[in-house]
């Protein structure tokens, strides 16, 4: 279940717009974190902050930590700086109010080093490779 929480860091509350924990079935023991941001009009300088989110996330979490970003409109360089440079994040953007479009770049994720789990391959309305 994906829901907006505030974890505790450092003895600091952050608050996080999406997170929830994940398990690939085909890999029980190892737990996937979904950590995200979502934005109506998602900025560069937003792209840059959780960006800085996620890295404290994967300092505090076990397992594995996949950044999303949901936003209805960003300009082309933010949607470029959240799938690549800033944040690492899978930009995803809606086609409708309240439809997602789910993408998964896979160039982005080898240059990192991510592997994707099956299930979310699966789940994309799109795969870039």
């Amino acid at each position: 279940m994906l829901e907006r929480t505030g974890q505790r860091w450092n003895g600091r509350v952050e608050a996080i717009d999406v997170f929830g924990r994940a398990i690939d079935p085909a890999r029980p023991a190892r737990v996937s974190w979904i950590v995200g941001e979502a934005k109506h009009n998602l900025t560069l300088r937003e792209v840059e902050r959780f960006a800085r989110q996620v890295e404290r996330a994967r300092r505090h979490l076990l397992g594995e930590v996949y950044a999303v970003c949901f936003s209805y409109r960003a300009r082309p360089e933010v949607r470029a700086a959240a799938r690549t440079g800033y944040s690492a994040a899978f930009f995803i953007r809606p086609l409708r109010h309240l439809r997602f479009e789910r993408v998964i770049d896979l160039k982005t994720t080898k240059a990192l080093g991510l592997t994707i789990p099956p299930v979310l391959l699966f789940q994309a309305d799109k795969v870039l490779r």
